[in-house]
């Protein structure tokens, strides 16, 4: 999840908008770095290879006993 000024920027679909966000982190180096370190962090705890993998085994072994996927 993007989280304003913590994860990354939330701008409208238009070009002003993303200008001004990107305007912003341009002239903000500790912002730009908070965004990037904090985004980082949280792909490695949400994200990671192994999170995914278990995922996917525990969605296949529910599909393969005759369970709901979804459930």
């Amino acid at each position: 999840h993007v989280r304003e000024n913590e994860t990354g920027k939330l701008v409208k679909p238009d070009a002003r908008d993303i200008a001004r966000a990107l305007g912003e982190l341009f002239r903000d180096d500790t912002l730009r770095s908070s965004i990037g370190r904090n985004a980082r962090d949280h792909v490695d705890r949400t994200c990671a290879a192994s999170l995914v993998l278990d995922a996917h085994e525990k969605l296949f072994r529910r599909i393969m006993a005759g369970k709901p996927a979804n459930a």
